[in-house]
């Protein structure tokens, strides 16, 4: 008994600075105050029992068990007059990512994808008309790509894409969105994700495609965005590169739909029309081009195919 009481008061030495840190990789005994007794228990041969004054206060052999007071002074303050054995050396602590469980809340959609909010709303109705359109106006039997070109900034392409999507996605069909519009990407935004990676990363071989791709709110839709990095991005399109994605994309999707650049931005749509099976013209109701033949022609000279027009209108 004397030599485990020896080596426990050893053990257990306190700091003489009452001010000591303990370490944070320790474990702290908080009956041991200072100027206390280290508290202790023997039993020997014959069932003999020893032990410190304040264990044999209590009423061992009737078995009667003393309650535990947890601490109520401060943590600090405790500390500081506590006793600390340090068990182990202080370790490396390792850490991984999970994603997170639970569904994308999907209040995070923009309110103008009205497909989605409202789908039996009578312009959900019309967005369905116009994507089975279009659908009939494709000749191939693989999955299409289709991508919108706004005749110019802010005439509603992105609004009608993501809708476009959306019905999709009703008539069962797998769908891709692919954010092109390097210049101000917005897909992400209107579908309430970030865009940590995404066509750009891809085509610079810097992220992988399966990776980059993101689940959204709306089920079996998924994106595959960007982010606004339109100078560094321009080297890394390539004829190439982007023929593998569409190859990549069309294996696992029934309908690929592209948020591409606008008519002004001739140098990405040059190597965007020719991978897509379709480029349809995104201009407000009432708008007149200046030369529809002249642009018709700019386009099919960059390698598109011009399948139409979609003319936008905000109702009041």
């Amino acid at each position: 008994m004397g030599r485990m009481l020896e080596t426990l008061k050893h053990g257990a030495r306190a700091p003489k600075d009452a001010g000591t840190r303990v370490p944070e990789e320790s474990v702290v005994d908080w009956s041991l105050r200072a100027g206390g007794q280290i508290p202790f228990v023997e039993i020997g041969a014959g069932k003999k029992i020893e032990g410190s004054p304040d264990v044999m206060a209590t009423n061992l052999n009737k078995g009667q068990k003393s309650a535990v007071q947890p601490p109520h002074l401060p943590l600090q303050a405790l500390a500081a007059e506590a006793r600390a054995v340090e068990l182990t050396k202080t370790k490396p602590m390792s850490a991984a990512l999970a994603p997170w469980p639970a569904a994308v809340p999907s209040q995070n959609v923009a309110p103008e994808i009205i497909a989605f909010h409202q789908p039996q709303h009578p312009i959900s109705k019309q967005y369905a008309e116009l994507f089975a359109q279009m659908l009939e106006c494709q000749t191939q039997k693989s999955p299409p790509v289709l991508a919108l070109v706004g005749a110019k900034p802010h005439v509603g392409a992105t609004t009608v894409l993501v809708n476009l999507a959306v019905v999709s996605t009703q008539a069962n069909k797998r769908t891709l969105l692919v954010d092109a519009r390097l210049a101000q990407p917005m897909l992400a935004q209107r579908l309430g994700l970030c865009a940590p990676s995404g066509l750009q990363e891809v085509l610079a071989g810097t992220a992988a495609l399966e990776l980059a791709i993101q689940k959204t709110p709306v089920p079996a839709l998924d994106l595959l965005s960007a982010r606004a990095d339109s100078e560094r991005a321009t080297g890394q399109w390539t004829p190439q590169g982007l023929s593998w994605v569409v190859v990549w994309v069309k294996a696992r999707y029934d309908v690929i739909l592209v948020d591409g650049p606008s008519l002004e931005e001739t140098a990405h749509l040059a190597l965007l029309g020719p991978v897509c099976d379709g480029v349809y013209l995104v201009l407000p109701r009432g708008a007149q081009l200046h030369s529809p033949q002249a642009m018709a022609q700019l386009i099919a000279g960059q390698g598109a195919r011009l399948r139409g027009l979609i003319h936008t209108h905000f109702e009041m």
